[in-house]
């Protein structure tokens, strides 16, 4: 039973990484806010489900919380997976056209002065050289312009969204036992 559940649990992370790195890379109208963790979630619930029914293993509360836990790997892995594509897609623009950080190097080094200009260069930098919130404030940014600090409370909603959904269908996927059961009674 313990060698099942572990199968399990691996492939279940298998699954949900590679479910990760193909949303990721999906062409960018099917990665729409809420949408893309809620399809994630579900799919991912439904892929554990299957598995756990071909490992014959019995309905317990583990499974879902393993799901929970396995979906906001995968999710922040996608998270992950889409903010180093950014990521790449500004440093090809450096690379295109290498005078423009130059030139922002040297207007920041002139507004020093000025604290508005200087943080306005510092965003424009931050737009060239992404971290992960700059990702999460772009990604949000069609919601409108909300504070860092909202971009990550809305990713991690979506997260959770998408592991409760996962867990949901764990718990609601029929399992071997209960076809079993169901059998018996009969």
């Amino acid at each position: 039973m313990k060698v099942r559940f572990l199968l399990w649990s691996l492939s279940s992370l298998g699954i949900v990484l590679a479910l990760a790195i193909a949303f990721a890379y999906a062409p960018q109208p099917m990665r729409r806010i809420g949408l893309t963790y809620v399809i994630f979630g579900i799919l991912s619930g439904m892929a554990f489900g299957r598995l756990a029914r071909e490992f014959e293993l019995d309905r317990s509360r583990i499974l879902p919380l393993v799901s929970f836990v396995v979906v906001l790997i995968g999710g922040t892995q996608l998270a992950w997976a889409s903010f180093q594509q950014l990521k790449e897609a500004r440093s090809q623009q450096i690379e295109n056209d290498p005078d423009q950080l130059a030139m922002l190097n040297l207007a920041e080094e002139l507004a020093s002065d000025d604290p508005e200009l200087a943080d306005h260069y510092r965003q424009e930098r931050r737009e060239l050289k992404p971290q992960f919130r700059d990702y999460l404030n772009f990604r949000y940014s069609k919601l409108g312009q909300w504070g860092e600090h909202l971009s990550v409370v809305f990713w991690s909603l979506e997260l959770i969204c998408a592991a409760t959904l996962a867990s949901l269908m764990v718990w609601r996927t029929p399992l071997a036992t209960d076809t079993t059961t169901k059998e018996l009674e009969t």
